[in-house]
């Protein structure tokens, strides 16, 4: 009699085991592949900005004033041509990327400084927060892009010269330690930038003038955010 040998074959579990594997495989790849797409889709939004920065710069020197915010009203339009042939958009969500503009003083009859912005989908990148935008309020400017249909907070952008790009107004920074020789940061202020850069209470007006210092502040906050922006803020060394 001829025995015939048994044939072998996966079981129920090594074929689950297997098919776990292969998913799992396949998740990392994807996650991969969209975390790829994502930080394209960044590069590609922070050089359209860099594009609309060259551009607005282009158009200040031929008009010692930056364009009027509706033309970037429309996206792909051509309305600040020639400096910029074709108005970018979102790689994604294909809309135009915030831009406004003011006057920077009451007497100016023209726009003297901008900020453009968009939104990075990598909240890793570390422009975010050296721009001061990884708050929970982003760059704090979205009440002044509402035209753009954004979705999602600014979190990156370009200003004009001498011009901060977070919204100090919206951006919340906690008060450091009190510089020596000064009154503590507590309380309602005013406040001013210490010759060390480091927010302090003042106490009145008076004091803060007697310091030589060029600004004061009611909010702590606001303050220390101006404060680590420029030095130009800050009061003289005793």
């Amino acid at each position: 009699m001829t025995k015939h040998k048994k044939k072998q074959g996966f079981t129920l579990v090594e074929l689950l085991i297997v098919i776990a594997i292969v998913a799992l495989l396949i998740l990392i790849v994807i996650s991969l592949l969209l975390k790829n797409i994502t930080k394209a889709n960044d590069a590609k939004r922070k050089a359209d900005i860099a594009k609309i920065s060259t551009a607005l710069e282009e158009y200040y020197t031929d008009h010692d004033c930056y364009p009027d915010p509706s033309v970037f009203s429309e996206c792909g339009s051509s309305a600040l041509a020639p400096y910029l042939q074709s108005v970018p958009c979102d790689p994604v969500y294909k809309y135009s990327y915030c831009y406004f503009a003011d006057n920077a003083s009451p007497t100016l009859t023209c726009y003297q400084r901008y900020r453009a912005l968009a939104t990075l989908k990598n909240l890793a990148d570390p422009d975010i927060e050296s721009l001061g935008c990884d708050e929970d309020t982003y760059c704090g400017w979205e009440s002044e892009c509402e035209a753009t249909v954004n979705r999602f907070g600014f979190n990156y952008g370009v200003t004009s010269r001498n011009t901060f790009l977070a919204n100090p107004s919206a951006v919340v920074v906690p008060l450091p330690t009190t510089s020596p020789g000064l009154p503590a940061s507590g309380g309602p202020g005013p406040y001013a930038c210490a010759w060390d850069g480091i927010c302090n209470n003042f106490g009145t007006s008076e004091q803060a003038t007697a310091q030589g210092c060029p600004i004061t502040f009611a909010s702590g906050g606001i303050c220390q955010t101006y404060c680590d922006y420029s030095n130009t803020y800050w009061c003289p060394k005793p």
